[in-house]
């Protein structure tokens, strides 16, 4: 049995995700690696209201591993400027656990570690420290493309000013497009997700497993690759899906994700049984349902023989 979906493999969740994610499922998981920081005004709406129902780790995880990336931090602003220096310190080790200073750090990262000889670590301080630097260089980006896009409102805004109310108006510019973060490090986003998710007993529940929802095609075409199998039910270049605060968009989920439901189960679904939309309030969009098995692909997730659900959405 399929359970409830879940916006994977990002730790930091954008306002285009959420709208996009939000457009087709009324309620979405979300693991968080910031308690404070991460609830921003736009995502704290969707919390309120129960359509992100964010997963945190526990206060200690999350103790340790706000530490362990301030420590990379502050060591990396130390070494900034010496590219050449920090590649190579980093080539072996790019992840450090309990040492509390910059130059603890530096030593630990220079000193060759008989693995034998030391009892094996838990893997969660790795899995989250990834998942947390992920997190803030996501986080940096999206604050970068959000000044780019008002630099292009304003330019244009001061341009039809210049212009006068007699000027003809130009054509607005295209909004900047945000990058795909998934294109970057993408299995290992995947793999530091599934494996922590894993561990905490975050992804199988008594009722099932869910429907793992994504924004990036670098992560979807991240499965196409590595499958050995896949069905594709679901593939549907464009649809009109309600915009937020859509009176008609709660039914329309409703019968969407039933029928998505149905498909994944098996039981397949008619072209006309895909819900429609008729007032004005809508935007286009593409949806995308593989369902994923295979050496590279079932280990990851620790599900052999099971065919993964992988959802792949964006709003045009």
């Amino acid at each position: 049995m399929i359970d409830r979906p879940i916006f994977f493999p990002f730790t930091h969740i954008t306002k285009n995700h959420l709208e996009t994610v939000t457009a087709f499922f009324p309620a979405v998981d979300f693991l968080t690696i910031d308690r404070e920081n991460a609830l921003n005004d736009d995502l704290r709406r969707f919390v309120k209201t129960g359509r992100i129902n964010p997963v945190f780790p526990s206060e200690q995880e999350m103790e340790t591993i706000d530490q362990a990336a301030a420590q990379y931090l502050s060591w990396a602003d130390v070494h900034k400027g010496n590219e050449q220096n920090l590649k190579a310190i980093l080539k072996e080790s790019a992840y450090f656990t309990d040492d509390t200073h910059v130059t603890s750090i530096k030593s630990r990262l220079r000193r060759q570690t008989d693995e034998k000889s030391e009892p094996r670590e838990p893997a969660w301080p790795k899995q989250l420290l990834f998942l947390k630097l992920a997190q803030l260089c996501d986080a940096q980006h999206d604050s970068i493309d959000a000044r780019l896009e008002l630099l292009k409102k304003n330019k244009e805004a001061l341009l039809n000013e210049l212009r006068g109310i007699a000027a003809p108006v130009a054509e607005p510019e295209e909004s900047v497009m945000p990058a795909d973060s998934g294109d970057k490090m993408t299995q290992q986003r995947i793999v530091n997700w599934s494996s922590y998710m894993i561990q905490e007993d975050r992804l199988t529940t008594e009722t099932g497993w869910p429907i793992l929802v994504t924004t990036s095609p670098a992560v979807y075409d991240w499965f196409e690759t590595n499958c050995d199998e896949v069905v594709n039910p679901l593939d549907i270049k464009k649809i009109k899906v309600h915009e937020n605060k859509c009176e008609n968009q709660k039914n329309w989920q409703h019968r969407f994700n039933k029928l998505l439901m149905d498909t994944v189960s098996g039981k397949g679904y008619r072209k006309e049984d895909l819900p429609t939309v008729e007032d004005q309030c809508s935007k286009s969009a593409l949806f995308k349902l593989g369902l994923f098995s295979g050496c590279n692909i079932n280990p990851v997730f620790n599900v052999p023989g099971r065919q993964i659900p992988v959802c792949l959405v964006n709003l045009k």
